[in-house]
């Protein structure tokens, strides 16, 4: 064996030992085993990329072989209106409450 996969072996089990361990201390606080179940997929899938290991990798690579052939016609684009541009939305709302401000209260002295 390379010394480069023993080592590689070797981190990949103290990284699982200390992951256990760290789990094992969180489930003994309160409310930390629903946390750890809750979290636990993510923990898992973050640890598999950290190790090098991407799952799905095969199956991407096979859909992308497989993909539909793209045309070599543009798409059509459709015209745009020859309207004026009215506000729509936010810029709408902003408009209708967008005003002269009130005038300044003067109180007597």
């Amino acid at each position: 064996m390379r010394p480069s996969i023993h080592r590689r072996q070797l981190n990949a089990a103290l990284v699982g030992g200390v992951a256990v361990l760290a789990l094992m201390w969180v489930a003994h606080i309160p409310g930390g085993a629903v946390s750890v179940a809750y979290l636990g997929p993510a923990i898992i899938f973050f640890l598999l990329l950290w190790l090098g290991r991407y799952p799905g990798a095969r199956l991407l690579v096979a859909f992308s072989r497989t993909g539909r052939k793209r045309s070599g016609t543009p798409a059509v684009i459709p015209p745009r209106r020859a309207g004026p541009d009215l506000p729509r939305g936010g810029r709408l709302l902003a408009c209708a409450l967008a005003g002269r401000a009130p005038p300044l209260s003067i109180r007597p002295v």
